[in-house]
């Protein structure tokens, strides 16, 4: 299938249309090759621009999609602690939330993988969970996580 055809299904949110013509093993690979294009931003013609779109679709983090399992995949393919990081402040940041679901499932991946703890610590979460949530999400990163007020979320530090 043409780029401009899975474009064309990330456009219009067919993501069940999307995953049987490409694999999660594909859809990382497209996504990586097209983040480690310096020039693939700004450009508008990129063969693999439609695996960096679907991350911009909010249906796309709907519960019926595969996206936990599109993120082990794309932090198992990464290369380096940069490209961890850059996983960890985009599109995992986006899917990180204090939805029990959400916390066992970043638990249990912090816990199988060392790629995805280290991807974890770069999500900038202080202000977007409670308390307990984000001390649960520290926990499994393994480290303190940013937070330019200092203190602890909601403790007015």
């Amino acid at each position: 299938m043409s780029s401009e055809e899975l474009l064309g299904l990330v456009d219009a949110g067919d993501f069940d249309g999307l995953l049987r013509v490409v694999t999660l093993e594909e859809l990382a690979a497209a996504w990586h090759r097209f983040r480690r294009e310096p020039q693939a931003e700004t450009t508008s013609d990129h063969p693999d621009e439609w695996a960096c779109q679907l991350w911009y679709m909010a249906k796309w983090y709907d519960d019926s999609n595969p996206v936990h399992a599109a993120i082990a995949v794309i932090i198992e393919q990464a290369d380096s602690d940069e490209e961890l990081g850059n996983i960890g402040a985009g599109i995992l940041e986006n899917c990180v939330s204090g939805q029990e679901s959400s916390l066992r499932w970043i638990e249990e991946q912090a816990r199988a993988s060392v790629k995805f703890r280290r991807a974890l610590r770069e999500v900038w979460v202080y202000n977007a969970l409670d308390p307990d949530a984000f001390a649960r999400v520290e926990r499994a990163a393994g480290v303190p996580l940013a937070n330019p007020h200092g203190g602890r979320p909601d403790s007015g530090g």
